[in-house]
């Protein structure tokens, strides 16, 4: 099974693009009639022929002993 974030596929540098120009004349919330700026977000999954090779880490419930683990990091937080 594959774990599939979209979190984890974004790259703020990379992934995330505002561009400005004209828009709906029913968005009221422009800065300018007819005129605003949207926000697009590439969350999906990279592959390394686009230059991605980070490996993600697996989700935290997997494999034995994890909240032994979780609870030693508590200790080692002091809480």
């Amino acid at each position: 099974m594959t774990n599939y974030h979209a979190p984890n596929n974004i790259d703020p540098e990379r992934d995330i693009q505002f561009t400005m120009g004209p828009i709906d004349s029913l968005d009221h919330a422009s800065r300018l009639v007819n005129y605003g700026s949207k926000v697009d977000v590439d969350a999906t999954k990279k592959w390394p022929g686009e230059g991605f090779y980070a490996r993600l880490a697996g989700r935290a419930d997997d494999g034995p002993g994890r909240e032994e683990a979780v609870d030693e990091l508590w200790r080692k937080a002091g809480l």
